[in-house]
């Protein structure tokens, strides 16, 4: 009963939203992202992502990189960046890194990211996540500076799609930077009057390239919802409270 109890709380604040989006790029291109919203007590991860497309016939360009998610809160919520990390090995053309060092192992780009506000952005949104320029300059989720200048600024560090033999890198002459295939997952903490949902997320787009004018799609959401719903985990826990008790009860006739 009382591990229920201690456990009933924990799982109340558990909450994710999925949001997909998909568009028009360069070259035949068909963009498409993704980008996951957990929210656990006052931590949130957000994981974005390249999820790709092979109908593209011609060199990776910065237009068809994904360098940044705009997306909305309510007003009273201050998000704080904590890190940005990739898998191991998702890390390409690392040997391009004036600084690193830049290997297969390099896991924290969080000098390469920043978190911002600003009242306008497009799409409604008033927070970013960028690894270009088009929201300040300044890297803030507390990583070392891997590639000069200490900024984030062009397409280095943009995410790709990943890497298959379906779909190769081949990268344009205006793509000679560091690039990350895949995703990134980023951690903040959050601070509000109230706990921080799923539902509160809105106005979410992709922006790709290094500028506002390039393509930006908008995310719809699409999944998965709360991590655990809520409602669900407290019938469980209450089924389970009420079996731990007939059982102790039983015992004792």
């Amino acid at each position: 009963m009382v591990a229920v109890s201690v456990l009933m709380p924990r799982l109340a604040v558990a909450d994710s939203i999925l949001f997909n989006g998909t568009g028009a790029g360069a070259n035949g291109v068909t963009l498409n992202a993704s980008a996951l919203f957990n929210i656990s007590g006052t931590a949130l991860t957000i994981k974005l992502s390249n999820l790709g497309d092979t109908s593209g016939g011609g060199q990776d360009v910065p237009s068809n990189t994904l360098t940044g998610l705009l997306f909305d809160l309510p007003n009273g919520f201050t998000l704080s960046p904590v890190s940005a990390t990739i898998a191991p090995g998702s890390l390409r053309q690392g040997n391009l890194c004036s600084i690193g060092p830049c290997t297969s192992a390099t896991t924290n780009v969080g000098g390469e990211f920043r978190y911002a506000t600003s009242s306008s952005l497009p799409g409604g949104a008033d927070r970013s996540v960028t690894s270009s320029a088009y929201n300040g300059t300044d890297p803030n989720f507390n990583g070392p500076n891997l590639d000069s200048p200490l900024s984030v600024d062009g397409v280095n560090f943009g995410i790709i799609a990943p890497v298959e033999p379906s779909n190769p890198f081949i990268p344009s002459s205006q793509m000679q930077e560091p690039e990350i295939a895949g995703d990134v997952q980023f951690t903040m903490t959050v601070a509000g009057s109230r706990q921080l949902t799923a539902a509160d997320f809105a106005n979410v787009s992709f922006q790709y390239g290094t500028s506002l004018t390039e393509p930006r799609i908008p995310g719809l959401p699409g999944g998965p919802g709360p991590v655990p719903e809520p409602a669900t985990a407290l019938l469980t826990l209450s089924g389970a409270a009420v079996a731990v008790r007939r059982s102790i009860l039983r015992r004792r006739k």
